[in-house]
């Protein structure tokens, strides 16, 4: 005799019941219903109390008006109905005699909490969501069941995040991996170690990248510094079991706590992981590169951006004014963009606007200095009427294009191995014919080209700096005032 709550066969063929009645595999003791979606007692009046239900009746209304609704005309061919049906499978959410997901509700519950995860969002949204999509999709049973709050979305998303840590922690004790770490500062000011891994995930036969954790930098006594930043690394790598012998590379930027040849990680790294390699931030190097040249020109250029975005910043009523100048010069409203130090590529943007609203901005603050009698649009206007600073911002505005297309190389989400020396020469190749005599280059290798060699410096009136410079320096404020022009050309160089 079966035992008491306990499924029975013969509830298959029940008219009551086999409309919407599964067998549960591998728990006698519940039973699952297909219209609502959710777990029963397998006890029969516990099923003829859900069968009457107010849910289960209108869902059961539902279905049957949209079965009556979707049933093949005369001439439907029975392809058409196949594919009706595979749709409708689609739709709905498995049963659990699929083998698939359980339960349409937990498969949609678990889609939103990853992507209010991936996008940041806050877990705030669920207060309302949920009701928000109750009442948009009145039809939906799966929409109809969801219920959770911001507390339960917390809780859900840990215990994602750490199942899905464990997963590829499981991966990682069993294959060679690499590591990209950086130091974030999140919005609470809390300083932390992202440690990213890329390995092959012999599974789906590709290469993965994934966030193995996030450390908080001062969970060890020594900080940010290399040492500390090594014990964090290897205490990760210990905490979920993953053998460090796995570890055969590892890539940062190029700070000295990370890359440094003394008291780093990476010394720290050599002497742990014998063969390990170490990969410096190209992108990185570029922009230090850059950032580097960029200091042989006058410091006022750089000022000029970061005083303009910061006069105009915060304040609506600055922002207002000023795109009255822009409507009278004929100029599109474009804000003022900010130069920042970490993103790489923003400073050809922050040049270019303010050429473009140049004059615009002359006119704004030659106003603004009688009104406002303040040090920072005094210093804003002279800079403005500097005749060297515009033809520096010209040549950024040339130059900054080539570097920034040649980083984009090193930025791609594919493969670009392939393109880099190309992309290397093509640009060392642009630079040096920028100032050296072309004839005297073609008479050795250019990688046996030495740009320091005076002997090979094209004269000074030769040099080409974009056709917008070109064109300035024959107007005849530039014509007249030679000793200006190869004192700028001079610094350039």
């Amino acid at each position: 005799m079966a035992p008491r709550h306990s499924f029975q066969e013969n509830w298959l063929s029940n008219d009551l019941f086999k409309a919407w009645l599964p067998k549960v595999e591998g728990d006698m003791k519940r039973a699952y219903c297909r219209t609502c979606h959710k777990y029963l007692t397998a006890e029969i009046t516990c099923l003829k109390h859900h069968c009457k239900s107010r849910q289960h009746t209108s869902l059961e209304e539902r279905r049957q008006t949209r079965n009556t609704d979707q049933c093949p005309q005369p001439g439907t061919s029975q392809n058409a109905q196949h594919n009706f049906h595979v749709q409708d499978h689609d739709y709905h959410a498995p049963s659990p005699e699929t083998g698939g997901v359980t339960s349409g509700v937990a498969y949609a519950t678990i889609l939103l909490f990853v992507f209010l995860a991936e996008h940041n969002l806050p877990f705030l949204i669920c207060d309302h969501l949920i009701d928000l999509n109750k009442r948009m999709f009145p039809d939906s049973s799966i929409a109809a069941e969801m219920s959770m709050k911001r507390t339960k979305c917390t809780n859900i998303v840990n215990k994602l995040g750490k199942f899905s840590t464990e997963r590829l922690a499981e991966k990682l004790r069993w294959c060679k991996f690499s590591i990209i770490v950086d130091e974030i500062t999140d919005c609470s000011d809390i300083k932390s170690l992202a440690i990213m891994t890329k390995y092959f995930d012999e599974d789906e036969s590709t290469i993965k990248i994934a966030m193995l954790d996030i450390v908080d930098v001062h969970s060890d006594a020594n900080g940010s510094t290399g040492q500390g930043l090594f014990n964090i690394i290897k205490h990760c790598l210990i905490h979920h079991n993953i053998p460090l012998d796995n570890l055969t590379g590892f890539a940062s930027d190029g700070a000295s706590n990370m890359m440094g040849t003394f008291n780093s990680v990476t010394s720290r790294l050599r002497e742990e992981c014998t063969g390990i390699t170490i990969f410096r931030c190209v992108s990185h190097s570029i922009h230090l590169c850059a950032s580097e040249a960029a200091k042989t020109l006058p410091r006022a250029c750089e000022e000029l951006l970061r005083n303009i975005y910061n006069y105009f910043a915060h304040s609506g009523k600055r922002k207002s004014e000023f795109r009255e100048f822009q409507d009278f010069c004929k100029l599109k409203p474009h804000k003022i963009l900010h130069a920042s130090v970490t993103r790489w590529l923003s400073l050809h943007e922050a040049v270019a606007r303010i050429l473009e609203q140049w004059n615009a901005l002359k006119l704004y603050f030659n106003s603004k200095v009688f009104d406002n009698r303040l040090l920072a649009v005094e210093n804003i206007k002279g800079a403005l009427e500097d005749q060297a600073i515009v033809c520096y911002l010209h040549f950024l505005n040339y130059i900054l294009p080539h570097v920034n297309n040649f980083n984009l190389v090193f930025q791609n989400k594919g493969p670009s191995l392939h393109l880099v020396h190309d992309k290397i020469y093509s640009l060392y190749r642009f630079l040096i014919h920028t100032f050296c005599q072309e004839h005297l280059l073609c008479k050795v290798p250019l990688y046996n080209v030495n740009p320091a060699n005076g002997s090979l410096h094209k004269p000074v009136n030769q040099i080409y700096l974009g056709a917008k410079l070109h064109s300035l320096f024959q107007t005849p404020k530039y014509v007249n005032n030679v000793d200006m022009v190869t004192d700028m050309i001079q610094v350039k160089m």
